[in-house]
């Protein structure tokens, strides 16, 4: 009779799991950790991407905002006449306001009691004030508001504006100085 030779042991063992139409313990744990393993490592990654997405936002959310209120402030100060008069007080609320007076016109900028936004008012008329608000400002908040008057050779002043501007959600703060002739536009 004719040997027949015997076949290697891990066909044999192969063999019997495939005629048991089913999983080793071994097999579904060794699946389970690798899958747990490469979940925490795509969450790791997505969650710092996630991260600096909303801190490069909240970025750029300071930067438009701060350039929307630089220019609405800029745009009043270049409103006024150059013979008017620049007055700069200390708020309530820790930034400071100014007041341009003139013959023509008379306009107060200050940053809001609760620093949400910006008011200007137009003293004659004091309920006519341009302002935003929270919705506009992408949730933004007036950090800092102040003024200095800078005296240039020919006798025209400059208005220093520095402004911050902070997210309170990601602490991000963005600080921004425009200087503005007076009364030119």
């Amino acid at each position: 009779m004719k040997k027949r030779a015997m076949p290697p042991r891990f066909t044999v063992l192969n063999r019997k799991i495939r005629n048991k139409k089913g999983y080793t313990l071994a097999e579904v744990t060794v699946t389970l950790a690798l899958t747990m393993v490469l979940a925490g490592a795509a969450f790791f990654f997505l969650e710092r991407g996630l991260a600096l997405y909303g801190r490069i936002q909240a970025a750029a959310d300071a930067v438009s905002v701060s350039d929307m209120v630089l220019s609405r402030i800029s745009g009043e100060i270049k409103r006024a006449g150059t013979d008017s008069e620049a007055e700069i007080g200390g708020g309530e609320n820790g930034c400071q306001y100014l007041v341009l007076s003139g013959p023509a016109r008379t306009v107060r900028i200050e940053a809001s009691a609760d620093r949400e936004g910006l008011l200007i008012g137009w003293p004659p008329q004091e309920q006519k004030r341009w302002s935003f608000d929270s919705v506009i400002s992408g949730g933004c908040r007036i950090q800092n508001l102040s003024f200095s008057v800078l005296e240039k050779e020919e006798g025209k002043r400059i208005i220093q504006i520095c402004l911050v501007i902070r997210h309170p959600e990601t602490g991000f703060s963005f600080r921004r100085v425009r200087n503005v002739e007076l009364g030119q536009n």
